[in-house]
């Protein structure tokens, strides 16, 4: 029993971690981030945005959650935007049959600024209609502010137990977003040999010449101080070599007389 109490702790601490650890910025979030339910009763989360001081003047998100545990009953607007009593229009508020998953979006109107206290969104009500619990999952938001910019938002998930069993899987940690996208790492590209580099490289590595330059009078001449008792020795012995032949030439020619 203890083994089992510790296994749900720890799966319920992965789930719930927050999408991002951002000390500041804008936040949305599923409030209660945990929710215990039965199979066949219904409850409700808000979506609260806390703009943490930037001005917002547009919201929209999806949520994605486990279609075979949990069953969406309706998506009603909250007064986030309208806390100021400005006019609001939903852009949408619908389930995507084909994504299955919810999509909401709303933005002011008749107003050139924007809220910057927190407030919900959005309030969602679900149906328990499986065994197992469902991730909360709080995907492609993207919160603007009176000139149509992105503002960053960071995301907090929630999940809900049926039964006090947890989901069968775990979201994807979500990285904090600006304009609802993420990026991905670009790909590396890798650099081919081509015929002009083959070129340079032949010539980086080819054998260096260097051509003699002129030597002024007195660069010749300590030229010719600086040479070594090896090579004036080697020049003094072809003369004496030469001269002993000439001698032995002499002699012979004189005894031939």
């Amino acid at each position: 029993m203890r083994t089992n109490i510790i296994i749900i702790t720890l799966t319920l601490g992965l789930l719930l971690i927050p999408a991002t650890t951002s000390a500041s910025g804008a936040v949305l979030k599923v409030i209660p981030a945990l929710i215990d339910t039965s199979a066949g009763e219904e409850f409700s989360v808000e979506i609260v945005l806390d703009p943490d001081g930037d001005e917002v003047y547009g919201v929209q998100y999806e949520l994605i959650f486990d279609t075979t545990s949990l069953e969406s009953v309706s998506q009603t607007a909250g007064d986030f935007l309208s806390q100021d009593g400005a006019n609001t229009n939903e852009i949408v508020n619908s389930f995507n049959d084909e994504s299955q998953r919810l999509e909401y979006g709303e933005t002011r109107m008749g107003v050139e600024t924007g809220v910057t206290s927190a407030g919900m969104l959005a309030n969602i009500t679900f149906r328990a209609i499986g065994d197992r619990g469902s991730c909360l999952e709080l995907t492609d938001v993207i919160v603007s502010d009176p000139l149509a910019k992105a503002i960053s938002v960071s995301v907090e998930n929630g999940v809900c137990l049926v039964d006090g069993i947890a989901p069968t899987s775990t979201p994807e940690p979500t990285v904090t977003a600006t304009g609802g996208k993420t990026s991905t790492p670009a790909a590396t590209e890798t650099a081919t040999s081509t015929p002009e580099l083959e070129s340079i490289r032949e010539e980086a590595s080819a054998p260096v010449y260097v051509l003699p330059t002129e030597q002024s009078p007195a660069e010749e001449s300590e030229s010719v101080h600086d040479s070594t008792p090896a090579e004036n020795t080697s020049g003094f012995g072809a003369i004496l070599a030469y001269a002993g032949i000439l001698m032995v030439s002499y002699v012979l020619r004189r005894r031939n007389i």
